[in-house]
């Protein structure tokens, strides 16, 4: 099989648009067997179908892309294309070429390849040599995943949030909740890098500056296009670990933490200069805004107190402690006639009048996670406030009320990862208190936003029988979440048992019965009773999944994969023992082929278990870049998913079968 080095750069890239052809037999009976208790082994298929090529691997939408290869259909009836998970049509097709159209976006230019694959007659054939990338291959999934934000600026005119963020600069559609990511944080230019974003501002142009805390330089965004240019670049010698970006009356105004200084850049003249003040700032100058007349208000986290500026040319009359009582503040706005400020310490949002004084709690334990970590704060021109909160990867909506929503959010432990029309669902376990804790949708280009908050620390999450999702909680609750966002209860908390893990996995069979795994049990639902003890003997369980009128657990603690009859119960029996090298399973999912995917917590590794029970690590321990993967997720690409749990620098993976 050819792999071509575009193929493979391409994957590289992230891009993973998908083609799904034409050509193979059914696959035999997949029921249980022999005293090895797997799955049957597959029916003779016919001669495989072998994917050469695509033509052209970039295209926009409606170009004309050939398949080319042997042994295809030529049955048009026969063949289902997938781009990216949506049908495609199919134009003609030989022995030896198939020629889709219908992939891509409008006007813009999309790689097409990941792996192709055949399919006939709804089934694919087991020949792995089909794929053209090599089995096992694994990338980081381009999720617009916050992972640390530390400034925010509004755009009240087209309603986008725009944000610093440790990965990057990100887009957030105020009227959607979809959050993209404008600039990575490894973008460059001819003589910039951005590298840690931090503050950020808009210029009267609508152009995005941003500050790299790292690398001491100001960076031009523009935030249609993506294109990024160096305002200030490497060895400025003049900008020491810059924070906060304000802009005001055509110039621009930079906070350095590391000198105590603050950099005008003139709009007009485009001279840059450090403002001559009257008074040295206390250390640590963080965030800067200005008020309508050009005073800049500069939070000074070594000293806790924020210092005013009178700006008059480029000299700065400057009045140091103008609001007191704020412990290492760190985000500083302006509302109206009041000062805003967030703490780097404490849950504490605190307000101070225009004219200065000791501050006053505004909201007290505000965050759901109580972090201890916030940065930025600025008005959402409505009457609420958006917060950032470096330490969760989440950006927070407080209103009058201090109530407390995720506006958007980064992978925050996601313990689980589901696939349903088109979109992948994942659910967060981070921040938890009551509604803290949240189901994320992430579209194949890698916007994702927040659908829905629940209650009860997130565990798993499955499609249902009515074309929803079924999401479970440590806490021991099943609810529902509509693709509109919204919850309704199936059990409450505390109806699985927490001390036995709660609801950590779910499964439906295909009359539509639950069947809920929790750490020692499997317990069932039909609608009207639950059942507990349904299944007995599981040391550690987590994950489980339903195929072929059997269940299969991912038993961590047992370092195996567990099975037992879906309609009997009883005690489990071991499908996959612990000295395959399986360590601490916590996520299953079934690929086309009849294939067991399995990740694993404790080392990291991905595994293929196939019908006849041969574990290949598709992901080995020694290799894999993942951090403790959970869930599994596999589209009709057959691509397989999987994210991350433990920590707010998650990330979402994708690996070729």
């Amino acid at each position: 099989m050819k792999i071509t080095k575009a193929l493979l750069n391409l994957m590289v890239a992230g891009m993973f648009a998908v083609i799904i052809a034409a050509g193979c037999a059914n696959n035999g009976s997949n029921g249980p067997t022999g005293k090895t208790g797997l799955q049957g082994q597959p029916g003779p298929l016919a001669s495989a179908p072998v994917i050469a090529g695509l033509d052209p691997t970039t295209a926009s939408f409606n170009t004309v892309i050939t398949v080319t290869g042997e042994n295809f259909t030529t049955t048009l009836s026969d063949i289902t294309v997938y781009c990216d998970g949506t049908p495609a049509m199919v134009v003609s097709a030989t022995s030896t070429q198939i020629t889709v159209t219908g992939c891509g976006t409008t006007g813009v230019s999309t790689p097409y390849q990941a792996s192709v694959a055949v399919l006939i007659n709804k089934q694919m054939s087991n020949n792995i040599n089909e794929w053209i990338v090599p089995s096992g291959y694994i990338s980081q999934f381009p999720a617009a995943s916050l992972t640390g934000p530390q400034g925010e600026v509004y755009d009240s005119t087209t309603g986008k949030l725009y944000i610093a963020d440790n990965a990057g600069v990100f887009a957030v559609d105020n009227a959607t909740g979809w959050t993209t990511k404008i600039v990575p944080a490894t973008a460059s230019c001819a003589s910039c890098t951005l590298a840690d974003p931090a503050g950020i501002t808009m210029d009267g142009s609508g152009n995005l500056i941003v500050t790299d805390s790292y690398n001491s330089t100001l960076v031009g965004i523009n935030p249609t296009t993506g294109d990024t240019w160096s305002i200030l670049g490497p060895g400025n010698g003049i900008l020491t670990n810059p924070i906060g970006v304000t802009y005001s009356n055509g110039d621009l105004y930079v906070a350095n933490s590391g000198s105590s200084k603050i950099t005008q850049i003139n709009g007009t003249t485009l001279s840059v200069v450090n403002l001559t003040l009257s008074l040295a700032l206390p250390s640590a100058p963080y965030g800067i805004t200005a008020d309508g007349s050009g005073n800049l208000y500069v939070a000074c986290l070594g000293n806790n107190t924020i210092s005013k500026i009178v700006v008059t040319g480029t000299n700065g009359a400057v009045t140091n402690s103008y609001v007191t009582g704020i412990t290492a503040p760190y985000g500083v706005s302006i509302s109206g006639t009041s000062i805003l400020a967030t703490s780097n310490s404490n849950q504490v949002l605190s307000t101070a009048g225009i004219g200065g004084g000791a501050a006053s709690t505004m909201c007290a334990d505000f965050s759901p996670w109580e972090t201890n970590a916030n940065s930025s704060i600025i008005p959402d021109g409505a009457g609420g406030l958006l917060v950032g909160d470096p330490s969760d990867g989440l950006v927070y909506h407080v209103n009058s009320a201090c109530k407390v929503n995720t506006y958007a959010a980064g992978f925050a432990d996601p313990y689980d990862i589901t696939y349903l029309n088109g979109n992948f669902y994942a659910v967060n376990e981070w921040f938890n208190e009551p509604y803290g804790d949240a189901i994320l949708e992430i579209r194949p280009d890698g916007a994702m936003r927040t659908l829905a908050q629940i209650e009860g620390y997130g565990a798993s999450i499955t499609p249902n029988p009515s074309g929803t999702l079924t999401v479970g909680s440590f806490d021991g609750s099943v609810i529902t979440v509509s693709l509109t966002g919204i919850t309704s209860t199936v059990l409450p908390l505390g109806s699985i048992i927490s001390s036995d893990g709660g609801a950590r996995g779910l499964a439906y069979d295909s009359s539509g019965k639950l069947y809920i795994g929790t750490r020692a049990t499997i317990d069932t639902w039909d609608g009207a009773t639950l059942t507990y003890g349904f299944a007995t003997g599981i040391t550690g369980g987590y994950q489980i999944i339903y195929r072929n009128g059997y269940l299969y657990i991912s038993d961590y603690s047992g370092k195996s994969i567990k099975t037992v009859s879906a309609s009997t119960g009883g005690a489990v029996t071991t499908y996959v023992p612990s000295s395959t090298g399986i360590g601490g399973s916590e996520g299953l999912g079934f690929d086309i082929y009849g294939n067991l995917i399995s990740v694993d917590d404790s080392s990291n590794g991905l595994f293929r278990i196939d019908p006849l029970g041969h574990v290949t690590a598709l992901v080995p321990h020694a290799t894999s870049p993942m951090l403790h993967p959970n869930g599994v997720a596999i589209p009709p690409s057959q691509l397989i998913y999987t994210v991350e749990e433990g920590s707010t620098t998650s990330r979402m993976w994708v690996i070729a079968p």
